[in-house]
């Protein structure tokens, strides 16, 4: 099912901190610990109450808390932190009030945004658990990561990062061109980590802002795409979907070992 804003939000009250898939095991989700919450205001912003025109979103505050996976078999545990503002908000009894707002900044380690297939390259998985870490800080960082993840996922899918020229002369291979290069053996996923690249260019070269919707976006087609590799089951239904088109029903040909 595809991730957006709903699953991961950006900001929410402590009173509605959320669950969130667990960085370790595949079952679990890891949900605030009762006690385990606390916040600190700067000094500085102490001081600032003393002014005669001080409001309530002057204030600069942070929080920490410990986070825990319910799986009884796992029971990761979790350090989140962020900054807590000081939002606005329609109060059906007072009116319009200040209410704290909580904006995470780090988890460590950090919830999956999306399942990694147990049997994708460890170099893969790492660039992954690192762009997930990114994504509450550093949205441009994360999908540059995710971009780089590409990288080894192609030199394990045997695309060359090198080729002689026509004079003879070895030369590197772009990213770009080893998608392209992969087409000729599946143009679907090409498809997909080629629009994956292009937002990762965003983030490599600065080129303007990336936003969360964006990056849920690449997530999405990555995780489609690393399933449509490494989902041995789903290879199969395809080439039997194929096999049976093919030969109009009657066979639907050998499996591949």
């Amino acid at each position: 099912m595809p991730i957006s804003e709903a699953d991961f939000p950006e900001r929410f009250g402590q009173e509605a901190f959320p669950s969130l898939p667990c960085p370790s095991c595949s079952k679990g989700r890891i949900s605030l610990v009762k006690g385990k919450f606390w916040t600190l205001e700067a000094g500085y912003s102490v001081k600032l109450k003393e002014e005669d025109a001080w409001e309530p979103d002057w204030r600069t505050e942070r929080f920490t808390a410990f986070m825990q996976c319910a799986e009884s078999a796992c029971g990761e545990s979790v350090v989140a932190s962020g900054i807590v503002d000081a939002e606005e908000e329609l109060d059906e009894e007072y009116g319009w009030v200040y209410a704290s707002v909580l904006k995470p900044q780090d988890f460590y380690p950090a919830p999956r945004l999306i399942p990694i297939p147990e049997n994708c390259p460890e170099e893969v998985q790492e660039c992954l658990k690192t762009a997930f870490r990114l994504f509450w800080s550093d949205l441009a960082s994360c999908v540059n990561k995710i971009r780089i993840s590409m990288e080894a996922l192609l030199d394990h899918l045997k695309v060359p990062r090198r080729r002689k020229t026509a004079s003879g002369k070895i030369e590197n291979l772009t990213l770009h061109q080893r998608i392209v290069a992969y087409a000729a053996k599946d143009a679907e996923i090409s498809q997909s980590l080629m629009a994956i690249k292009m937002v990762g260019n965003l983030g490599s070269h600065d080129e303007g802002p990336i936003s969360r919707d964006i990056v849920f976006n690449v997530l999405n087609l990555y995780e489609d795409a690393l399933e449509a590799i490494f989902d041995h089951r789903k290879k199969e239904l395809k080439r039997v979907k194929a096999a049976l088109i093919k030969s109009k029903g009657k066979s639907a040909g050998k499996k591949k070992k």
